[in-house]
């Protein structure tokens, strides 16, 4: 059955999710009626299923697909540790050793958090992120978990994980832009840059550098903010039939940035 299975990820790759849900379909029923399938064969079906699913946005479904493919990994025999000493050569040469192995539970985990997270349902979304062990997490993980706790009001641990994201990649400027309105100063952002370049032991930033450019913008975000949380008279305004027409002309979200010296960098506000 490694036929149809690649040929669901094909589909899916051109965007032919509707196909690959109707292939995915029948792979899972057939499966599924045949004893002889195995658990790790099931659940790498259901999870092309859940993923077929989510393309089409049936969270619901997806995630009832993707929580039987846990059930069916859990059934998976682990083997001991004679056995797999015997059979590492043989395992490591096998065409079907990802099969032998099963699905990704920590993966999966994430797929659901984020239908159920699609679902406005964060709170479930959240205990499925927090099974999965830290050092497990991928960069968005990180980032769906840092919107999580956003969400829930939780800024220490939301803080934590938008870090964590920028340790993996320093120019998530969704990352950036949260911890500026969690309060996070543009010093402890820059600081954890350079110390992200000091540990992987790449190049400072040449035509980017983080000290030029990072600063300026987290002041305007936050003047952003401040200015978008005043109220504005919009039928007192001279040019109110405008404001109506287009909204985002209330809020200022164009910056000029000066500078006055090598070292002296400022942020002036156009309105």
């Amino acid at each position: 059955m490694d036929f149809p299975k690649d040929q669901i990820s094909s589909l899916l790759d051109q965007g032919l999710s509707n196909s690959a849900q109707m292939l995915g379909c029948f792979l899972v029923s057939s499966s599924s009626v045949s004893a002889e399938t195995s658990p790790h064969l099931k659940a790498e079906n259901l999870v092309l299923l859940g993923d077929a699913l989510v393309k089409e946005k049936e969270f619901k479904r997806a995630v009832h697909m993707f929580k039987q493919a846990l059930h069916y990994q859990k059934l998976i025999p682990k083997p001991t540790t004679t056995r797999s000493s015997l059979s590492a050569t043989s395992r490591l040469s096998s065409p079907n050793s990802f099969s032998i192995s099963g699905i990704n539970e920590n993966e999966v985990k994430f797929k659901i958090a984020s239908s159920l997270y699609a679902l406005s349902d964060n709170r479930a979304a959240l205990l499925e992120m927090e099974g999965i062990p830290s050092k497990a997490r991928t960069f968005q993980m990180n980032l769906l978990m840092g919107k999580l706790y956003h969400g829930a009001k939780h800024t220490r641990s939301a803080v934590t994980s938008y870090k964590e994201c920028l340790r993996n990649c320093p120019y998530a400027m969704e990352a950036i832009v949260a911890l500026a309105e969690l309060g996070v100063s543009s010093k402890d952002i820059i600081s954890l840059l350079s110390q992200t370049h000091n540990r992987t032991g790449k190049p400072p930033f040449d035509q980017l550098d983080s000290s030029r450019w990072l600063q300026p913008f987290h002041i305007a975000r936050i003047n952003r903010m401040e200015i978008q949380s005043i109220p504005i008279p919009v039928a007192s305004s001279p040019n109110h039939k405008l404001l109506r027409l287009n909204p985002p002309l209330t809020t200022p979200i164009k910056y000029h940035h000066t500078a006055t010296s090598t070292s002296n960098n400022q942020c002036s506000l156009l309105i």
